[in-house]
């Protein structure tokens, strides 16, 4: 028997100024904890004209392969969790005609001998993008980290990348890209993060938190700041993309996240998922 856990939204948030307001969760699904599969769709989404969208689309599938792995017996169970969201607006500020977030996770129990049982499932990003994402007008080009990811596609795997001082591992986490001159302070404590993260990533359970951008390229960099998979935009506020929240039971994704200052504030979250589980009882 096998416990899921898969949980997607497309959209979500709130807004305090210029008047305060609750996005209501879009097109969300929940997947029951003995697998399946569910959807939800949303269209013509227009909240105030603030933000947008044309379509949205979310699955979760839950469910075991019909053969067991031929080498150890084991039973594999498999989490595909996406959302698509089509012609996005917010605030005229980020555009993008296509997001596309997608994680998938494989876990093999044996029936019989937990020894051979994998202590974690694994979980891969790859096939989530950005379709021309423009911000503050800028076209903005993203360069995908999933082959990061796939190396070594377990959470243990890629805290074991961190202790042995694998730089392309270091350099997802998210805060490496953020300068010391503390310009932002509401960034400092992902700076003071990856700084004991790289010391001991055993810190507080060994917590991580990464991102699927290796790099973004605005047009004209000298209007938009980037600080790694984070670009600050003046008068507007924070945007973080691909971010991705691991423990030892935890995977997920925030495709796009804003923190929006003045003239206008708020928080919304695009393209949310979870994918994980467990084998019962838990070992």
């Amino acid at each position: 028997m096998y416990f899921y856990r898969a949980n997607a939204h497309a959209l979500g948030g709130t807004i305090s100024r210029p008047s305060e307001s609750v996005l209501e969760t879009q097109a969300s699904v929940s997947l029951p904890t003995t697998g399946g599969c569910s959807c939800s769709e949303a269209k013509d989404f227009n909240h105030k004209g603030l933000v947008t969208f044309k379509s949205a689309r979310v699955e979760v599938n839950g469910s075991d392969f019909t053969h067991p792995d031929p080498k150890s017996g084991a039973q594999v169970y498999s989490i595909r969790v996406s959302a698509v969201i089509e012609e996005l607006n917010i605030l005229d500020m980020v555009t993008a005609d296509r997001v596309v977030a997608r994680l998938t996770s494989e876990h093999a129990i044996h029936p019989t001998n937990p020894k051979q049982s994998e202590s974690q499932p694994s979980f891969i990003p790859l096939g989530s993008s950005f379709e021309n994402l423009r911000i503050a007008g800028q076209p903005v080009e993203v360069e995908y980290a999933h082959g990061t990811f796939a190396k070594q596609p377990t959470y243990e795997g890629f805290k074991k990348r961190l202790k042995s001082r694998d730089l392309e591992c270091s350099q997802r986490l998210i805060g490496s890209g953020i300068a010391k001159n503390g310009k932002h302070p509401h960034l400092q404590p992902l700076r003071d993060r990856y700084d004991a993260l790289l010391k001991d990533p055993e810190k507080d359970g060994g917590m991580v938190l990464c991102s699927i951008v290796k790099s973004l390229k605005p047009r004209k960099t000298g209007e938009l700041e980037v600080h790694g998979s984070i670009i600050v935009v003046p008068h507007f506020g924070t945007i973080y993309l691909g971010e991705i929240l691991l423990s030892q039971s935890t995977r997920l994704m925030n495709m796009l996240r804003l923190e929006m200052g003045s003239p206008d504030a708020g928080s919304l979250a695009v393209g949310f998922l979870e994918g994980t589980g467990t084998g019962y009882p838990p070992q």
